[in-house]
Formats: C-alpha cells, structure tokens, sequence
C-alpha cells in the first residue's frame, strides 16, 4: 500500500487539468459527454433549473442525476454527475433517443460519472443485444480498473480522471488525466483466470511537491479475455531508478 501526502489544489494545477480534457461549453455548462457518444441538443431555462436534452445511443441506457455543490473531488466546482445504467426490459432495437434532464443553474460542471466502452462493431438489429452486453460488462470492467487502482493507496487517493476509452477488435484504449508523478502501464494478463495486472509507478521526488501538475496518457490494455469477467490488479513499480513501496 502506498501513503500519498496531498497537495492544495490551486489555480494552475486546476487548469492544467482541463487543458488535458475534452470537456466542451454548452450555454456556460462544461460537459465531456460528447467523449461517450452522448449529445446535448437542446436546453430551457426555467426557474431556476435547467433542462437538457440528451440523444442516447441506446434506448436501454438509463440516466440518473446527482448534484453536489462544491464537489470536493472536482476542484470544488457545482457538478451533476450523470450515472448511467442498462436496462433490458426496455429493448425495443432504438438508438439515438432523445431524453430530458434537470439540473440546477448554479451546475459548473456535468460529468458522465459510469464511463462506458462503446462498441466498436457496426450495428445491425440481430446484434443489438450484443451490443448492449458489452456496454453493460464495460461498466463493470472499468469500475473494477479504478476500484483496483484506488486499492493502491492507504488513503488520499490520487485524482484519476477517466478522459476517453477507445475500442478495437484487439485491444482498449484508456485515456487517463493523473498526477505528474504517476504512470500507468500495462503488464501482461492471465487468461486462464481473467487476471490483469498493471504497473502503477510512482515517483516519490515529486509528490509532496504542492504544484504537480496534471498530464494525460494513453494505456493500451489487450483484449485477450473477451467471454468472461476481467479482473485487474496493479502492482507498484520503479521510476527514474526510484524505489516505491509495495
């Protein structure tokens, strides 16, 4: 387990966060919805509240809102993070559907908070449930990649934000904002078992520097495992000839 002494946040490590996303402007809401095949079209302002219109690729995804006002793991910035979920039931081979979401005016930032991985196959109607049970396993696939990474540390745990997932017939592609002094690597998989490992290397010169930056990398995983649960475990490293502790 590895002890993280964390930095105050100011202005220009916030700012080297964003200039990292992909996050957008819609009518002075920044969102990043546009990097998960999500689209705003449409808003009203009413009362206080703000309606969105969201087309959906899939009439399956659900959307719940949570709202939190000074967001201490958002650089303490109003956010709605948008929650999404697969429900079967409501299979009837729709895409692009258009849904309404309320959020508060005061809202900064709108945040998919259940990165998903979207399918790279074309989309017929006789492949439709296919590819709403790889949506469904990416959720649980990415959800058990951060949970293990925060596994990591004994407490403060880092800010991983993920950016961007790209898929391939072979291999996913995850695009990561973290720390300067943190690098994500990927090791080799047990396929017997669905076993990832990772290499999380940490230099310690800079992490009790209070201006560390923010960066973004990309991390190639292989889809070796494609027809049972993946789990993924990381395992700490060197950098730069320096010992981390495991």
């Amino acid at each position: 387990m590895i002890n993280i002494i964390m930095s105050t946040t100011n202005i220009d490590i916030e700012e080297s966060f964003f200039r990292e996303t992909n996050f957008v402007s819609y009518n002075n809401i920044y969102h990043n919805l546009n990097n998960w095949h999500l689209k705003i079209e449409g808003w009203e302002n009413k009362a206080g509240q703000i309606e969105l219109y969201i087309v959906i690729p899939y009439t399956e995804i659900e959307i719940d809102i949570q709202e939190t006002n000074n967001d201490l793991n958002f650089f303490n910035k109003n956010t709605a993070r948008l929650k999404i979920n697969i429900n079967k039931t409501k299979q009837n081979y729709l895409f692009n559907e258009k849904r309404k979401i309320i959020i508060n005016e005061t809202i900064k930032y709108l945040i998919l908070d259940t990165p998903y991985i979207y399918p790279h196959n074309w989309y017929y109607i006789y492949n439709h449930e296919y590819l709403i049970n790889k949506i469904n396993n990416s959720i649980e696939y990415i959800n058990n990649f951060i949970q293990s990474y925060k596994n990591i540390f004994n407490t403060n745990v880092p800010f991983l934000f993920i950016d961007n997932i790209s898929e391939s017939a072979d291999t996913y592609t995850f695009d990561i904002i973290l720390k300067e002094y943190l690098h994500i690597y990927y090791i080799t998989t047990n396929i017997e078992n669905g076993l990832i490992f990772m290499n999380l290397l940490l230099d310690k010169r800079y992490q009790k520097d209070k201006n560390i930056r923010y960066k973004k990398m990309s991390v190639i995983i292989p889809r070796l495992v494609k027809n049972k649960k993946n789990l993924f475990k990381f395992i700490t490293g060197n950098f730069n000839g320096l010992n981390c502790d495991n």
